[in-house]
């Protein structure tokens, strides 16, 4: 349920806490690379570990969002891949409990290395009712490379978590 009505598709909604199955590591950070190494580790993660995950696949760049923008295509960052545990949660270095936060929201269709943008937009929105932004970018990859190759279909949510002495 979105917290703040929204404006241009802007919204304030709560990313909820759940168990995740993840990877964090130093490594691209280029919006252009397509992450798919990162993302058959994490399936075999999954395999390995006897995890049932969703689909979906999530990137959190832990490091400010605008550094995925940088023309270097060798910039490296605190980059990490998760999806969602769908059955019993393991204990294991490669699971964990994510979300419990607020995030300025919203979707991009086409491809990746065109959101800068929309998170720059997203930014200001959140500034202009009271909020700041963490730097944080958390992506949702609802249609991406995994599942079409035509990449004026991907559709990505992207949601940028709050500092919380801005609520």
């Amino acid at each position: 349920e979105n917290i703040a009505s929204p404006v241009q598709g802007f919204s304030i909604v709560p990313i909820a806490e759940r168990p995740i199955l993840s990877t964090r590591y130093y490594s691209s950070y280029s919006v252009n690379d397509p992450f798919i190494c990162r993302y058959a580790e994490l399936q075999r993660i999954a395999e390995t570990e006897h995890v049932a995950t969703s689909s979906t696949l999530f990137l959190v760049f832990h490091d400010h969002y605008k550094k995925q923008f940088l023309k270097d295509d060798g910039v490296q960052g605190d980059l990490e891949l998760f999806s969602n545990i769908t059955g019993s949660a393991h204990h294991t270095e490669h699971c964990r409990m994510f979300g419990g936060f607020l995030a300025a929201c919203a979707t991009h269709i086409g491809h990746y290395r065109y959101t800068q943008p929309l998170y720059d937009e997203l930014m200001a929105w959140a500034a202009s009712i009271g909020y700041s932004v963490s730097g944080i970018s958390l992506q949702e990859l609802i249609i991406g490379r995994t599942m079409t190759s035509h990449e004026e279909n991907f559709v990505t949510k992207i949601n940028l978590p709050l500092n919380v002495s801005a609520i």
